[in-house]
């Protein structure tokens, strides 16, 4: 009887123990549950597993006690009270799992969470790193035509320079004087040739006409003849 009792009062001790572990641990577990999630209820676990399966054996143990001695009021009261804790236990077990399955899907769903975030932070970055290629380029095009231009410029700028030094000089002031001269003298040839020709035209049509007069006044000299 005293080993049912010892065995009673040291169930009782660790049921209480059990039961205060289980509530910080649950507590822990929700505070902690992206890092000791599984390590701390694992063990809460195995921990009332073990003193579950303890129990049970004192009750086989009290049962088949009972059945070779007969009845006895004491040992049916520790029987009693060890059905008493163990059913506690198994309710504290059953608690204890769905709390762990709880914090499961809430560890599932924080992981989830932090990969969405994680893709949209990389879709974003991206996109940036996209709108700045293309900005780049832009740039780049436009820069690339500036300079084009610029150096166009700077070409016609030497350009009008020489230009202006030619025009300011006296030689060449002399050159295109005499430029000048010869465009002169080529056009007055010109305008010579062209009055040549001119004058050739009217006197092959001056002669034309003194013919046609002639034969006009023969045609009229021989009408008068036959009349």
């Amino acid at each position: 009887m005293k080993k049912f009792t010892s065995f009673g009062g040291g169930s009782g001790s660790r049921k209480k123990e059990a039961a205060a572990n289980a509530g910080e641990q649950r507590a822990q577990g929700r505070e902690n549950a992206g890092s000791e999630l599984d390590s701390s209820t694992m063990n809460e676990l195995e921990m009332l597993r073990a003193e579950n399966a303890h129990l049970k054996r004192l009750i086989e143990q009290q049962q088949e006690a009972q059945v070779v001695g007969g009845e006895d009021p004491a040992r049916d009261a520790e029987l009693a009270h060890l059905r008493r804790e163990r059913d506690e236990l198994q309710r504290q077990l059953a608690n204890l799992q769905s709390d762990y399955e709880a914090l499961q899907r809430d560890y599932a769903n924080l992981q989830r969470d932090r990969r969405l975030e994680v893709n949209e932070h990389h879709s974003e970055t991206r996109t940036v790193e996209a709108q700045i290629e293309f900005m780049s380029q832009q740039h780049k095009h436009e820069l690339e035509e500036k300079e084009s231009r610029i150096r166009d410029l700077e070409m016609k700028l030497v350009d009008l320079e020489q230009e202006v030094e030619l025009a300011q000089s006296p030689t060449h002031f002399i050159h295109v004087r005499s430029l000048d001269m010869d465009e002169m003298k080529e056009r007055i040839a010109d305008l010579e040739k062209r009055l040549q020709v001119a004058n050739a035209d009217n006197r092959r049509r001056a002669e034309e006409a003194d013919r046609l007069r002639e034969e006009l006044e023969e045609a009229k000299l021989k009408g008068g003849d036959e009349g």
